[in-house]
């Protein structure tokens, strides 16, 4: 096999010394991912453009519709520029491609010369290649892992689940080998360590107890990549870290008159514990929460949020507010949606006033946030106008919180951090002195495209970064303007799914 790509989500650069079997002589960086999310940074990955150019922000979309904010799931179709697979096909180069977690993950776009197997949390049976999957893949067994890591539990039972699911995994890699041949170009993704980390922050502070077993197995997948290719590359998304304090974004914004409070939202378009089963949730009614806030001082409030957490791992149940306190988006000239992300972390503010962007971003900075106007950060068509990013800095975690909550808190908070990790280990490369020691998370896909001898994007943000990498002059590398074929195929796909229906 000519490349192996294995994406670890959530892979901070603090965990690489529990892989030892990444070469010593590989490049390892930090890799720069804005935004510091799964769709739109894994994009990013995938496609080599920044998301001005592939038009995914995060989770959600959000659209007006009529006076009121909307927010719908991303899918393929959203995705505005080529994936790395779709690239090879489009680009007519005679790869074969096996791509194990594409991301969006659905629907499984058809391309020529790729098999696609879409095994993620967001796994739907005809998103994926039937045949292929029956070979690599116990299906019912390794679902209803990733299904199990979903729910509340300790976090031992946790690393067991894991475990099934890396086992799963190193597995596939096995019968992979005994297919060889089949394929040119491996891209396999991992939804761990993030999602056990999300239910298991404790993780962090405990790493011998409680994340080195985890990297025991993925390490055996290190492993296995290598078996298969000379030429691998590990990636991930962003890193993960605990925060010290948690910033309420709209407080702040509520505070300097940009934010209302409501009943309405974006919460009765995404609804909280979607995923979660209705009798592992005990719900706690939420108008009384802002007395809560109002009456106890924060260390009460720290003692009952130990208690609930202890009673939640006791019980094995999601302890939740029934309906969390909203916005009012109509009448907010500026607002962060809550509950649009699986994730903790917040990182868009919607403005129904585009003329107070800059004011909010210096409100914002105020507080120890980085925040940035769209177009201070992306390049690209699909550079909303509408939008305001927030990144976190430091200690500082920004949320989105309520109207009534304090604006910062002294809270530790596991979440994403923005640098996620690269190694790269080509065969008969030598590692260049002068590669900086943070790269822009765009630059993964052109670095396979020129090791697959594929073409790369006149559009792609950082080829020329992958051509030194490479060790390679750009007069020695042809060029295609991927994103107007792009458009033509992806016309195309939306039509033949319409007439489908």
């Amino acid at each position: 096999m000519r490349v192996v790509v294995l994406g670890l989500d959530g892979l901070d650069f603090t965990m690489l010394p529990m892989l030892p079997s990444l070469p010593s002589n590989s490049i390892k960086v930090k890799l720069d991912s804005l935004i510091p999310l799964t769709f739109p940074s894994w994009t990013s990955i995938m496609t080599g453009v920044n998301p001005g150019k592939h038009g995914i922000y995060g989770f959600f979309k959000y659209q007006k519709v009529g006076d009121r904010w909307g927010a719908f799931a991303v899918s393929a179709y959203d995705v505005r520029y080529p994936r790395v697979h779709e690239a090879l096909a489009l680009a007519r180069v005679p790869v074969k491609s096996l791509i194990i977690g594409p991301m969006p993950p659905y629907p499984c776009l058809p391309c020529k010369n790729s098999d696609i197997l879409s095994i993620t949390q967001f796994f739907k049976p005809d998103y994926t290649s039937a045949e292929v999957l029956n070979k690599l893949y116990d299906l019912k067994e390794i679902m209803s892992a990733i299904e199990a890591l979903k729910r509340p539990n300790t976090c031992t039972a946790l690393l067991e689940i894991a475990s099934r699911i890396l086992d799963a995994h190193i597995a596939a890699l096995e019968n992979l080998w005994s297919m060889e041949g089949c394929y040119d170009f491996l891209w396999l993704y991992v939804n761990l360590p993030d999602t056990y980390l999300h239910r298991c922050p404790r993780a962090l502070s405990k790493r011998n107890k409680l994340l080195k077993p985890l990297f025991d197995k993925l390490d055996v997948l290190v492993k296995k990549s290598l078996s298969l290719s000379d030429n691998l590359i590990v990636v991930s998304d962003h890193g993960f870290k605990t925060f010290r304090y948690v910033v309420r974004v709209n407080r702040i914004l509520y505070d300097h008159g940009f934010a209302k409070a409501g009943k309405g939202g974006i919460i009765d378009v995404h609804q909280v514990g979607a995923s979660i089963h209705r009798k592992e949730i005990i719900k706690i009614h939420p108008s009384i929460i802002p007395y809560i806030h109002r009456i106890l001082p924060p260390s009460i409030r720290k003692l009952i949020r130990s208690f609930l957490s202890i009673t939640k791992k006791a019980l094995h149940k999601q302890i939740t507010v029934s309906a969390p306190p909203r916005i009012d988006e109509k009448g907010s000239k500026a607002f962060m949606p809550i509950g649009s992300s699986p994730a903790i972390i917040g990182n868009i503010i919607l403005l129904n006033d585009t003329s107070i962007a800059k004011e909010v971003v210096k409100i914002l900075k105020g507080y120890g946030i980085d925040a940035y106007t769209a177009n201070e950060i992306l390049d690209g068509p699909f550079t909303p106008k509408d939008v305001v990013f927030v990144i976190q800095r430091d200690e500082y975690l920004p949320t989105s919180g309520t109207t009534y909550s304090d604006p910062i808190e002294e809270i530790p908070r596991a979440s994403h951090e923005r640098y996620g990790i690269l190694a790269v280990k080509f065969d008969y490369m030598r590692c260049p002195k002068d590669i900086p020691e943070i790269l822009p998370n765009s630059v993964v896909a052109p670095l396979i495209l020129n090791k697959l001898d594929a073409p790369l994007g006149v559009e792609m943000d950082a080829k020329n970064m992958a051509l030194m990498i490479c060790e390679k002059d750009a007069k020695d590398v042809k060029y295609v303007r991927y994103q107007q074929l792009w458009n033509v195929y992806r016309k195309l796909l939306i039509t033949r799914s319409k007439l489908r229906k």
